[in-house]
């Protein structure tokens, strides 16, 4: 099967010298338009390592606006380099290491003036880049991503409970450890047919490459009873220093009614950040109204990016 959206204007790689490994790595990204015409919008794809391949509905953006389009594979899956011996490795596989990759691929591209959307962890990766005072951003786009993700998690054990037998499994099964099991996984597609995507069947673009390789999540995210290290994430505190100059453009923030990211969890987006911010709530969509309402996602996002 194929993706239901146009293919890339370009495919390319970027070289990518990771900070503190000596292998040379690459980030494979590709473009939809051209990027002399008009300030292009990087879209940063959640996980961590889920690969962009599902952010292609952003495409639509220029097909219907004319916006220039960039999504990429963050290291460690899709068409980058992966690098499954450091399996583990919570030295190496930071958030600074991908905004280290960012700043590459920005420099490669030649990217000077742009606008930035991340969607789930994608939404956490725009969020730390921001907060470093990037030049050239102008407008910040934050789709069901979590400031605190101790907010996110007691968000999703509270939506769990509403699904009794469902986290009674999956809770025995994070405390035995036995979450590769075919019980555990039977719970979860369960769970996540109501609050990650609710689409029946899943879209092509949502599940093709998913699982191929999760070197970085089990690093990173570890499991809701044992989270690795963005277990602790959490900038609450440091939201009022995204202010005017540092997103001149503005903040949109969304979530869907049913997302595991709910109100509570994107509020403190919408209340502390020092720029002007604009929340939009999908009442059809779980946590990825890319697929459950594309096209008022597409034109809300269409119109964000062409308000003054």
């Amino acid at each position: 099967m194929a993706s239901a959206y146009p293919p890339p204007t370009t495919v390319g790689e970027a070289p990518f010298s990771a900070p503190g490994l000596d292998q040379p790595c690459k980030t494979a990204y590709s473009i939809w338009g051209n990027l002399a015409d008009g300030i292009p919008l990087i879209c940063l794809h959640g996980g961590p390592g889920h690969p962009s391949q599902y952010m292609r509905p952003h495409s639509l953006l220029h097909t219907n606006h004319g916006v220039p389009v960039v999504l990429y594979d963050q290291l460690g899956c899709g068409k980058s380099t992966r690098l499954p011996y450091k399996r583990g490795d919570t030295a190496f596989w930071t958030i600074d290491l991908f905004i280290a990759e960012l700043r590459n691929l920005l420099s490669v591209l030649g990217i000077q003036r742009f606008d930035l959307l991340g969607h789930s962890w994608g939404g956490i990766l725009a969020t730390s880049f921001a907060l470093t005072q990037p030049p050239g951003l102008r407008k910040l786009m934050l789709m069901s991503a979590p400031p605190n993700i101790a907010r996110r998690v007691a968000s999703t054990r509270r939506l769990r409970k509403r699904m009794p037998e469902i986290d009674e499994v999956m809770t025995r099964c994070e405390a035995a450890g036995t979450t590769d099991s075919d019980e555990y996984r039977a719970a979860r597609k369960v769970f996540s047919s109501r609050h990650i995507c609710t689409l029946d069947p899943l879209p092509f673009d949502w599940v093709d490459g998913m699982g191929e390789d999760n070197t970085v999540p089990a690093t990173m995210l570890g499991g809701l009873m044992a989270p690795g290290p963005l277990g602790s994430y959490n900038v609450d505190a440091r939201l009022h220093e995204i202010t005017a100059k540092t997103a001149p453009g503005g903040v949109l923030v969304t979530n869907g009614e049913n997302d595991t990211s709910q109100d509570e969890v994107v509020r403190p987006y919408f209340t502390n950040i020092a720029a002007r911010v604009m929340w939009i709530k999908y009442t059809k969509s779980s946590h990825t109204p890319l697929f459950e309402e594309t096209e008022k996602y597409i034109a809300d996002v269409a119109a964000f990016l062409s308000s003054a």
